[in-house]
């Protein structure tokens, strides 16, 4: 379950002055999210509507597809 505050984050890294301010960005669908995984990036949170099988050391939360 997702808080109000990384719902918050989630929906103001929609916007390019949130991703320069946090240095942060959102990486979607699997190939994308495989090849991030893959590079030198530092994982600040992922989550994911089903089991990642691809990242078994990485700490996945699991969201509905509704959040």
């Amino acid at each position: 379950m997702l808080s109000k505050n990384q719902i918050k984050l989630i929906n103001q890294l929609n916007q390019k002055k949130y991703r320069k301010k946090r240095a942060l960005f959102i990486a979607e669908g699997i190939k994308t999210v495989k090849e991030f995984l893959s590079s030198g990036y530092e994982l600040e949170c992922l989550y994911s509507c089903v089991d990642l099988l691809f990242a078994p050391d990485k700490e996945v939360e699991l969201i509905s597809q509704q959040e």
